[in-house]
């Protein structure tokens, strides 16, 4: 899981320290997300993970300030995986994961 900012720089991470300089403001789901106000979460298509340089799918959930002002990202990304423990990873992933660390945020008032 990892937290980017408007920019689509690398803030935090559960990756571990030290943070890779790592901007994602190239991907597609970046500026799909920034754009749209309305869009909440968007599953990207697979892209070449900057951490692992293995396939990924992205899901990418927009966060937004008072008023909807956009700060950043919150994304995980899934190691492409065969049938369905992929289906099922991220079918998990999307229900679980980001709104945990979305209400961990809000609780912390850094959102």
């Amino acid at each position: 899981m990892n937290i980017y900012n408007s920019d689509g720089q690398l803030i935090n991470s559960s990756g571990g320290w030290p943070l890779a300089d790592v901007n994602i403001a190239g991907r597609e789901y970046f500026g799909a997300l920034k754009s749209n106000r309305e869009l909440k979460l968007t599953l990207g298509e697979p892209v070449q993970s900057y951490f692992t340089g293995k396939p990924t799918t992205v899901i990418a959930h927009r966060l937004n300030g008072l008023g909807g002002v956009f700060l950043g990202y919150a994304v995980a990304g899934l190691r492409q995986a065969a049938g369905r423990r992929w289906a099922r990873n991220l079918f998990l992933l999307s229900l679980i994961y980001l709104p945990l660390l979305f209400g961990a945020l809000l609780l912390d008032r850094r959102v």
